[in-house]
């Protein structure tokens, strides 16, 4: 028999200057985003108690807390993290902590938009020399992933130019003069990891790092 998920997820998404939060509540997902630049814990919880309200539930009826656990901004990562940590202990109904990587969360939204199953996403790290380069394939609701590098232009240049023409290419930041590519921009954003989270809950998956 299959276990039946009880679908009230909070999202958190802050990896980068744009703060946003989901909230799905039996098939309806209620989602506010902001400009957060230098003001992600400011902002962050009154975004939790507006989509909270507009939701009509009660914070303790939270089944899981989901955040985007990098790479990207460390302040809002940090405290996004935080902030997930503190509201499930706060809940005594063993509400589960899901900690999804960015750039499969990015994935997930190329998938939601474009329907591509093949994806390449490049990931401008604070470090202006490098870049996270990972690719996904998505079969059956579920993603495959090739474990995520760390590396500098010459060597992203040499994998794109041998990526055959099934791969569809995405990024954070505008990068397509950088590696003469056409690369799409996507800005990572809550909605897209609550389909995530309930992939993660399905599967009795519960993770922080």
């Amino acid at each position: 028999m299959k276990k039946k998920i009880n679908k009230k997820i909070l999202s958190l998404e802050m990896s980068s200057e744009i703060c946003s939060v989901s909230l799905l509540n039996n098939g309806t997902i209620h989602s506010i985003k902001k400009n957060c630049y230098l003001t992600h814990s400011k902002n962050i919880l009154p975004m939790i108690k507006k989509i909270v309200n507009i939701s009509k539930i009660k914070i303790n009826q939270l089944r899981a807390i989901s955040f985007s656990k990098g790479p990207g901004n460390f302040s809002g990562i940090r405290i996004s993290n935080s902030v997930a940590l503190g509201i499930s202990l706060g809940i005594n109904n063993n509400v589960k902590v899901i900690g999804i990587s960015t750039l499969l969360i990015m994935a997930e939204q190329a998938w939601r938009k474009y329907k591509n199953n093949n994806i390449v996403i490049i990931f401008k790290s604070y470090n202006n020399n490098f870049f996270y380069y990972v690719k996904y394939i998505k079969k059956e609701n579920f993603w495959i992933n090739y474990k995520k590098k760390l590396l500098n232009k010459k060597n992203i240049m040499y994998k794109l130019n041998n990526l055959s023409k099934k791969w569809n290419i995405y990024s954070n930041k505008n990068i397509a003069n950088v590696f003469e590519k056409k690369i799409k921009i996507l800005h990572p954003t809550a909605i897209d990891a609550i389909s995530l989270s309930i992939l993660y809950l399905k599967k009795e998956k519960f993770f922080l790092n």
